[in-house]
């Protein structure tokens, strides 16, 4: 097996092992089986896919006998809505509370639904991403009605866009490569404390799945760099993976923003690959002169990659918007997430937004809702009806808010143009920075050991395939991405939960610079080796045309060798140094979790032995019971003992008495007074 191929199964085959421990939740804070509190999206969601399995209802509409059923497994107030509490936190923290609430929605029958008179009476979601209800859909059909279907949907899609891009890149080093990075990247986010939030509970949340476009987009990217004409299996490939990195922003529309990367990146590699002649002056027109001044090699690879990103992203959409019901596009909803309402929450990172805020009684300032606060009391001055008539329990009138957030937003920042430069470029990129730092700092050792594993293999990818022009057009497409990572923040606001995109880019780009400055190292050693060859060969004698052809061959035989010493040995200490990382995570899991289970053992015992010992009705029994049997005549003594026991403490009393009263006798004299040692008296 040639030492390239051995290389890249073991990069994937590590690749593998990471997704293994993510998706048994090894190493990871996340509460696998959870459901996001509070859970009114969820609820909603599974309502939707549950009445389109169980009773074909269409148009992203549910029965509110379905959302009830589950609402009444998952709150505590038996309520869609009223959800903020810690009863309901401690139910969507638990997985067999929620599988109840799944089955109970789908228990329901046809016989207890009332069919509403009107489209009014369904059920929809308000002003969120309905593919949140495609995707527990698929998950419900392929992996049943409980809280774990999610999760295995989640990795079951992440394996398959892993798959679509080995099948296409495998011999590609710098692919591989690039694949383990990204991997490794999530891997650190399930390490870190973000799965500690109550909003992001696991990685099948719905603010998480934006994630699953990640491996598509590097496949795209991947696609575009490749210098050799486009063939049709890359093509439907890459069509498959596209129609993945759709399903992830259907259902999470901030991901949106790989497409935006996707589109820079193919601009980026046309200007960095412009020929030197194409730089020049060109006769012709103007659009001649244009195209001709970035022409570059392949130019159509990457124009035919953006053009297929494009058309199946804008065929799904278009699918999309048909199946959804016109309910929602009516003037109180969206399919979607709220643009407007997002950017406007953003104005409180700037400590200036609590001065030059509009000050009313009855807006709060500092909650997300401070944008329905304010509609709510503009339409109150206005005389109109800021919720809805009746329809999905009185909410918000999403369009006319949407209009009128959006006038104050841009009114806001006109009016003070320095607050938002300094909002943009300073304190939400600031804030950003906190969050990566905070995240950073939570994670385990033993999630650096193995990052570590995955930055040497990257390295050897890196080294050992693709030349450097290419490298640096793979780099400056990382930074791309990284960057048009950073939108959704900048847009909207920096919070904890909602920077999943942004923390696996901020791991990936550092890595991805990691890994390529020590394949420079590595090959900057191979090169120096060969200045040195060249050196002593320049000083060497000219040798006849026969013998120097001899002594080249000889040359490059041995820096073969050398070469390949160097990586076996490379790859060999790679083995071992992830055998003993494997071994150390399933012996520190299994050692983790014998002290828990150990822990919680011994606590319960001491617990059980104690708690008679610490108050309450059992223990007050159990001390009447012990004085009942002290003072019953069958536990008294006989008197033969209890002669002795006095003879005893007559005996002791009687040799210790001396001490005893010479120590009550100083104790009695008042302070100064001299001791019987002093007056020459002896002890009595």
């Amino acid at each position: 097996m040639r030492t390239g191929t051995a290389v890249r199964l073991l990069s994937l085959a590590w690749s593998a092992v990471l997704i293994g421990l993510m998706a048994t939740g090894t190493l990871s804070t996340a509460r696998i089986g959870s459901i996001s509190w509070g859970p009114t999206h969820d609820i909603w969601s599974a309502a939707i896919a549950i009445s389109h399995i169980k009773f074909h209802l269409t148009g992203e509409l549910a029965y509110k006998e379905v959302a009830q059923a589950i609402a009444n497994e998952v709150t505590s107030t038996k309520n869609a809505i009223d959800i903020m509490d810690d009863a309901t936190r401690e139910l969507d923290n638990d997985p067999a509370a929620v599988t109840r609430g799944l089955q109970a929605g789908a228990a329901v029958q046809r016989a207890n639904i009332t069919i509403p008179a009107n489209k009014k009476g369904y059920l929809t979601n308000w002003a969120e991403d309905v593919g949140y209800a495609d995707f527990y859909e698929l998950a419900f059909r392929l992996f049943g009605f409980n809280a774990f279907s999610t999760h295995w949907l989640y990795f079951s899609v992440l394996l398959t866009a892993c798959i679509l891009f080995v099948s296409v890149f495998f011999k590609d080093n710098l692919a591989v490569g690039s694949l383990t990075l990204s991997i490794t990247a999530l891997f650190l986010i399930s390490s870190s404390g973000y799965f500690l939030l109550r909003e992001t509970p696991s990685f099948a949340d719905n603010r998480f799945l934006s994630t699953l476009a990640i491996v598509p987009l590097l496949h795209g990217i991947h696609t575009s760099l490749r210098q050799a004409p486009l063939t049709w299996r890359e093509i439907v490939v890459l069509a498959a993976q596209i129609l993945i990195m759709s399903f992830a922003i259907v259902t999470r529309a901030a991901g949106v923003w790989c497409v935006m990367a996707a589109v820079a990146c193919a601009c980026a590699v046309i200007v960095v690959r412009r020929s030197p002649a194409a730089k020049q002056e060109t006769a012709g027109g103007t659009m001649t002169r244009l195209l001709a001044r970035f022409a570059s090699p392949y130019a159509s690879r990457v124009v035919a990659t953006g053009a297929i990103v494009a058309t199946v992203f804008a065929a799904v959409l278009v699918t999309r918007t048909v199946r959804i019901d016109e309910l929602y596009y009516r003037d109180y909803n969206y399919p979607h997430h709220l643009v407007w309402h997002s950017a406007y929450i953003g104005l409180r990172w700037s400590p200036d937004w609590d001065a030059l805020r509009p000050h009313y009684a009855d807006v709060d300032p500092n909650g997300d809702s401070v944008g329905f606060d304010l509609f709510t009391h503009a339409m109150k001055e206005q005389g109109r009806p800021p919720f809805t008539d009746g329809y999905l329990l009185d909410y918000l009138r999403a369009r006319p808010y949407e209009a009128f957030i959006r006038h104050e937003y841009i009114n806001f920042l006109a009016q003070y143009p320095a607050l938002a430069v300094k909002l943009f470029l300073y304190y939400k990129p600031k804030a950003m920075f906190d969050i990566v730092a905070r995240n950073v700092a939570t994670i385990p050792l033993i999630s650096w050991l193995l990052t570590f594993c995955s930055l040497s293999l990257a390295s050897l990818c890196f080294a050992l395939g693709g030349t450097t022009a290419r490298l640096k057009e793979l780099l400056i497409c990382c930074a791309v991405i990284w960057l048009a990572s950073l939108f959704p923040v900048i847009w909207a606001y920096p919070a904890a939960f909602a920077t999943a995109d942004q923390l696996w880019s901020s791991f990936f780009l550092p890595m991805m610079l990691i890994s390529a400055s020590a394949r420079a190292v590595t090959r900057g050693a191979f090169v120096g080796q060969d200045a040195v060859g060249i050196a002593v060969e320049r000083q060497t004698p000219v040798a006849p045309p026969q013998s120097q052809a001899r002594i080249e061959t000889t040359n490059q035989a041995r820096s073969v060798m050398r070469q390949e010493d160097i990586l076996q040995f490379t790859i060999k200490t790679c083995i071992v140094a992830l055998v003993i990382s494997a071994c150390a995570i399933f012996a520190a899991d299994w050692i983790i979790k014998s002290v828990e289970v150990s822990t919680a053992n011994t606590i319960s015992t001491v617990r059980e032995q104690l708690s008679p010992t610490v108050g309450g009705r059992q223990f007050w029994i159990k001390l009447k019971d012990q004085l009942d049997n002290a003072a019953a005549p069958s536990s008294d003594l006989p008197p033969e003992e209890k002669q002795k026991l006095l003879n005893d403490v007559r005996a002791i009393v009687s040799r210790w008495r001396p001490f005893i009263d010479a120590a009550q006798d100083e104790l009695r004299k008042p302070a100064g007074a001299p001791s019987q040692s002093e007056t020459g008296q002896a002890p009595r």
